[in-house]
């Protein structure tokens, strides 16, 4: 049970869930939430964080996600768009919590072929993954490319291929990109490109 004044300045209401250390009103809780997560999901998507930055964010969400279900149970009289509000946020959080708790990326310079759908049978551009993981990649490209776009990657050295849909993409330079990438239909992609033969 949560006790005391909304901690947001001039307002008197009676807090009703916590944030960050903090108490708020259903409506501040709302509003602070969706502002730090936008701050988060915007850090996220411009390029791999540090550490301490990744512990700040799944800290923030695992909160969220906790207070959220709590709210919707404790708050009396919550309108129906108060109440699919709460609902959005916490499913964002989820959403945003299974990104930022994926497996760390390693550095690599790994040369690969880029395409999309439409151009299967035409051009693959030359790019290079700089880190990986088991199912993500962060890309440099000469090609723009926008969150959510879904391309192709094959290494250059054989046939094997694996779906990927784009999370974010930064530009660096005049026809120099960043993205970030999350691999859809292939668990084993970045082990595939290796075709050192063995000794002997």
């Amino acid at each position: 049970m949560v006790e005391g004044l909304c901690a947001w300045p001039g307002c008197e209401s009676a807090a009703e869930a916590t944030l960050d250390g903090r108490l708020w009103c259903r409506t501040h809780f709302l509003d602070t939430a969706a502002k730090r997560f936008k701050e988060y999901d915007a850090r996220l998507h411009q390029g791999e964080p540090t550490q301490a930055e990744r512990d700040a964010i799944t800290k923030f969400l695992l909160e969220l996600m906790r207070q959220a279900p709590t709210l919707i149970a404790s708050a009396k009289s919550l309108t129906a768009a108060q109440r699919e509000r709460i609902l959005a946020v916490s499913f964002s959080a989820t959403e945003l919590y299974k990104q930022a708790q994926r497996e760390p990326r390693e550095p690599r310079n790994l040369p690969i072929l880029i395409y999309r759908e439409e151009e299967a049978e035409g051009r693959r551009e030359p790019a290079l993954a700089l880190n990986v993981s088991k199912l993500g990649a962060c890309i440099a490209t000469t090609g723009a490319s926008k969150a959510g776009e879904t391309i192709w990657l094959q290494w250059p050295q054989n046939t094997q291929r694996a779906f990927a849909r784009i999370v974010w993409s930064k530009r660096i330079a005049a026809s120099q990109y960043l993205i970030g990438i999350e691999i859809l239909d292939c668990e084993n992609f970045w082990e595939t490109g290796d075709t050192t033969p063995d000794a002997g």
